[in-house]
């Protein structure tokens, strides 16, 4: 189900009529990955301009949290090697020629069991946390394995207000992934500051149309 609909916008809501109350969480969902994700890890969300962050004025949007009801918010586990980092920020930095280049600001940290602790209501869990990996823009290459996402499981279709509850609860996420900001010149010893400059020198630039992160 997680491979076959990661670009359905009604993914997560797929995901909890089919196993409710995060019960796939207990197993591997992702290809390759190294297991369902821990209740100690680490998860990590790329702050990336112009399409999260506003140089400007130094506003976070809260636009691609949103996803976390739709198809699920991307993100990665810290304990993941460089080279799975480095393929999913290349992912994200990748624009059509019209577009302007993007550039990595951070990342954003969160626990999984921060994220797990979130309710609605006592003993209603707000988000599951799966290791789904989900396919590259070049489809030879195999998934990224420590690729993880976020989906939001409440409330049930059908409820008053839904959707203004869905964005509430998304903004809630952003709060917990803003708690931890790590700036691009201090992650991973420059590896985004190495991207960031591949970036600005136009490496990333494709004519097909663009499928974000």
């Amino acid at each position: 189900m997680f491979s076959t609909n990661e670009d359905n916008k009604k993914l997560a809501d797929l995901v909890e009529v089919a196993a409710p109350k995060c019960w796939c969480e207990s197993f591997s969902v992702g290809q390759g990955s190294p297991g369902p994700v821990r209740h100690d890890e680490m998860l990590h969300r790329i702050l990336s301009s112009p399409r999260d962050y506003d140089p400007e004025d130094g506003t976070i949007s809260e636009q691609p949290f949103r996803k976390v009801y739709a198809n699920g918010l991307s993100v990665w586990r810290e304990a993941g090697p460089d080279d799975d980092v480095t393929a999913l920020m290349e992912e994200s930095l990748w624009r059509r020629e019209m577009d302007p280049v993007r550039q990595i600001h951070g990342v954003l940290q969160a626990s999984s069991a921060d994220l797990r602790k979130i309710e609605l209501s006592e003993g209603e869990r707000c988000f599951c946390v799966y290791d789904q990996t989900v396919s590259r823009r070049d489809p030879v290459q195999a998934p990224v394995a420590t690729h993880a996402t976020v989906m939001l499981r409440v409330p049930p279709k059908g409820t008053e207000g839904r959707q203004i509850i869905q964005k509430d609860l998304a903004g809630k996420l952003k709060e917990i992934f803003e708690r931890q900001f790590t700036p691009a010149s201090q992650y991973k010893h420059g590896l985004c500051e190495t991207l960031n400059n591949r970036s600005a020198a136009g490496e990333f630039v494709q004519e097909a149309p663009k499928k974000d992160n």
